[in-house]
């Protein structure tokens, strides 16, 4: 691990030159390929690697999303769970998934119950996360767990709002600054109706920008919390190198 980040690579031959040692560069390159090839890590095995790093947990903001790195003609598709804060953004858990394009609501759930398996869910200050990760079983599921969220929604998105349905896109038509609201998603697909919390602006070009909570608090508020949602791509991008 020291190697990767003071080489700024995943390159085993730069990785192996990198730090002294008795042995020769060639033994040393050789010992980090046996590693790779027959040690089997246990799952979430960089839990505790990061908790001795940061600490224990006081009230993170947790990032999820899904990135796909290419190795040769394979693409490795990996559904991410990150802790991030002004200072530090660090994968805390993944999957990876064994086919292209989006998570499905299962594989979700599956990699939550992991983090809660070893943390409680007080420790969560917000699950924050963009419009691939929208369902009402997964919103329901945070809410049941007690997991708050800020989530992006698409405009289409149907709603309920005294009595009536609209779509988001219709409801904020005049919407042009910051806008808040509280509006319930209709049941369906044997799930109830589910009342969340709404944070809504224009966004460059005209797009609208519509962020879902399960907490009740401001529509400007809730933006807010969804900026740092921007972590996770900023760690991704530090991870992925061209060389």
């Amino acid at each position: 691990m020291l190697g990767v980040i003071s080489a700024c690579t995943v390159n085993l031959t730069h990785i192996a030159a990198e730090r002294p040692a008795r042995a020769n560069v060639a033994s040393t390159y050789r010992r980090l390929q046996r590693f790779f090839q027959q040690v089997a890590l246990p799952e979430d095995w960089s839990v505790s690697i990061v908790m001795s790093l940061i600490g224990n947990p006081d009230r993170w903001y947790l990032c999820l999303d899904r990135t796909n790195w290419k190795i040769g003609q394979s693409n490795v598709n990996v559904l991410v769970l990150a802790v991030v804060t002004e200072r530090y953004r660090a994968p805390l858990m993944w999957t990876f998934l064994d086919h292209s394009g989006n998570s499905t609501t299962r594989q979700r759930i599956t990699l939550m119950e992991r983090f809660l398996a070893r943390f409680d869910a007080s420790t969560v200050r917000m699950l924050l996360a963009d419009r691939e990760f929208i369902g009402q079983e997964w919103f329901k599921f945070l809410k049941d767990e007690n997991i708050p969220f800020a989530i992006r929604v698409k405009e289409d998105q149907l709603i309920v709002v005294e009595g009536r349905e609209y779509a988001l896109r219709s409801y904020l038509s005049r919407c042009k600054g910051e806008r808040g609201f509280t509006a319930t998603l209709p049941a369906k697909a044997g799930q109830p109706a589910l009342e969340l919390h709404f944070g809504a602006r224009r966004i460059k070009g005209g797009e609208l920008l519509i962020v879902a909570s399960s907490e009740p608090l401001r529509g400007s508020r809730i933006l807010r919390y969804y900026r740092w949602r921007w972590f996770i791509e900023c760690m991704f991008s530090d991870a992925k190198t061209m060389a």
